[in-house]
């Protein structure tokens, strides 16, 4: 399922508002705010980063949305649900992914399923300021199937 967070990532890289996203885990250094983190089944590093021609699978997984504040917090969520409510792309075994990708092998399509209210934080602190971070996880459902 790697290669639907990295399907996922492509999507939301097309708001500019969106360019810091992570697989799982940013790393040691807290990223400039706001950040997306894609987490669930199969997100780890050691994942397989692509699927054999004739595999398919039926799948949630997790948006985390961070902002320095919970309306920022917000708007994320909803760029990233427009974004990726009730879409589909393609993508092959090279790793590309697109709308059109020639000689794609799956077809992959995303459907937004919940959100959790806004949460704030209260372990750590938005550098150069005395507030907590806020989050916000959409829960999508992902599905793929050879083509």
């Amino acid at each position: 399922m790697r290669h639907v967070y990295e399907g996922v990532k492509a999507v939301l890289k097309t708001n500019t508002n969106l360019q810091r996203i992570f697989i799982a885990d940013p790393g040691p250094d807290v990223p400039a705010m706001p950040y997306i983190i894609l987490w669930g089944p199969g997100a780890s590093v050691s994942s397989e980063p692509n699927l054999c021609a004739d595999d398919s699978f039926d799948d949630s997984f997790w948006v985390k949305v961070i902002a320095g504040t919970g309306e920022a917090a917000f708007l994320g969520a909803e760029i990233a649900k427009g974004l990726l409510d009730r879409v589909s792309w393609f993508h092959d075994d090279a790793g590309n992914h697109g709308q059109t990708v020639p000689g794609a092998t799956h077809r992959v399509e995303t459907v937004f399923e919940l959100s959790n209210p806004i949460q704030v934080d209260r372990d750590v602190f938005v550098p150069n300021t005395n507030r907590h971070p806020c989050f916000i996880d959409l829960r999508f459902r992902a599905w793929s199937e050879p083509i």
